[in-house]
């Protein structure tokens, strides 16, 4: 079960503005709590890219290792720890689901997004390396990465394509 002390993560802000998305490469050296018990309304993924470690999301636990990724949904309370005793890292990507929606909802997008903000999703939560290799998954997650971190003119409008590729594969 969750521990006590979660918190609520607010929405972040970027020079004053509202951020649709985050994307960030987070590393953690030996063993030891990666992130404590928190949610926010962000649709977040966290794709390994070096080490093993272990979640906890709602009444869910399981283990992820290099190559491996984990959706967790909006409002959904999580934590993940470090089980490497080296260096272990994961790109950690928070989507506001408002992010694939298009000015005018339809139908569609109700149809597939709205399960992700209302914790009713009935999606597979953790995708195996083995699952993901010959998959543009491992590009996408690298390139927003990439994207996120360069900030070249229109980068937010790549990293929002990428968001839309990326869940129409988990889709």
């Amino acid at each position: 079960k969750v521990m006590v002390d979660t918190i609520h993560q607010s929405k972040e802000k970027k020079q004053g503005v509202y951020m649709p998305y985050l994307c960030g490469l987070q590393t953690v050296y030996g063993k030891g709590i990666w992130s404590r018990p928190h949610y926010h309304d962000y649709i977040e993924l966290l794709y390994c890219t070096e080490g093993h470690g272990s979640y906890l999301c709602g009444d869910e636990k399981g283990e992820f290792s290099e190559g491996d990724l984990v959706l967790i949904d909006s409002q959904k309370v999580h934590a993940t720890y470090a089980l490497d005793t080296n260096k272990s890292s994961y790109v950690c990507i928070r989507l506001d689901p408002q992010l694939l929606y298009s000015p005018t909802q339809t139908v569609f997008e109700l149809k597939y997004i709205l399960p992700f903000t209302l914790n009713k999703a009935k999606h597979q939560s953790v995708f195996r390396q083995a699952e993901l290799t010959g998959t543009p998954v491992s590009s996408i997650i690298m390139r927003m990465l990439h994207e996120s971190r360069e900030e070249a003119y229109g980068y937010e409008l790549a990293i929002r394509a990428s968001v839309c590729d990326l869940f129409l594969w988990i889709l």
